[in-house]
């Protein structure tokens, strides 16, 4: 066999990185440009999504129905976005 240099391969020629077999659940792998990465909880920063509008609560109101109607419909954007279950 030839003798190639592993960062020369092709991507199809490539493999999961080998710590994937220990990467904790819930971690994904993020390369840092350079040829190389970290499994790591993916940070917030890096999601491209756009959550529809949902107006804040008025730090003076007083209507519980209306409270509880503006939570309901945070939840809801939330769950939209895939962010909680």
């Amino acid at each position: 066999m030839a003798d190639v240099e592993h960062s020369q391969l092709p991507d199809e020629l490539l493999h999961e990185p080998k710590v994937a077999r220990t990467a904790a659940a819930g971690t994904v792998y993020v390369a840092d440009g350079a040829g190389s990465g970290t499994f790591q909880k993916l940070p917030t920063a890096s999601l491209d999504m756009t959550l529809r509008a949902v107006n804040l609560l008025n730090p003076n109101e007083t209507d519980t129905a209306v409270i509880v109607g503006k939570i309901n419909d945070l939840i809801a954007a939330l769950k939209l976005e895939g962010l909680i279950g």
